[in-house]
């Protein structure tokens, strides 16, 4: 049996500043001008186990959970983003081996995706005169749950796989 945890902790600073050039200076546009500030925190614990089941299968089943903390403000909007979310994050393998050359595989696992904070942030970026970039505060993490199997025949892999994705 194995076991762990870990702990990521960030916080990122975007001072947004759009200028229009007139005749003689720069002025600043207030429309397009802002500093957001992301704070996020990630706690996970896990705990994991191998196991020979006979002498030709054996098997690893794993849990993870993580607490996760996000907060996403302004200058003018404090609580722009405010989440507190927990999530289990299960994985299972189990492989058997029939001879030599051939074997099956299944594994089953659950992950998660963040949007990041230039997909949150609600400021404009601009790329060029005719190309912005705009955050969505909406956005919320996504898992995925995940099935595959493998045959293995000699040289040959035969796989099958299943993504369920939730938004």
């Amino acid at each position: 049996m194995e076991g762990g945890v870990k702990s990521t902790f960030s916080n990122f600073v975007n001072d947004v500043r759009v200028e229009r050039g007139t005749q003689t200076n720069w002025v600043t546009d207030p429309d397009f001008t802002s500093k957001h500030h992301l704070d996020e925190k990630i706690l996970a614990a896990y705990a994991s186990l191998n196991v020979q089941l006979g002498e030709k299968t054996s098997a690893k089943a794993g849990l993870r959970y993580e607490y996760t903390t996000s907060n996403l403000g302004s200058e003018t909007r404090k609580n722009i983003v405010d989440r507190k979310y927990g999530n289990l994050f299960p994985t299972f393998f189990i492989a058997h081996r029939f001879g030599e050359k051939s074997s099956l595989n299944v594994a089953y696992n659950r992950r998660i995706t963040r949007p990041t904070f230039n997909n949150m942030a609600p400021f404009v970026y601009f790329v060029d005169p005719n190309t912005l970039f705009a955050g969505n505060a909406a956005l919320q993490p996504a898992t995925a749950n995940s099935v595959k199997g493998d045959f293995v025949l000699k040289r040959a892999v035969f796989s099958l796989s299943y993504t369920f994705l939730h938004c």
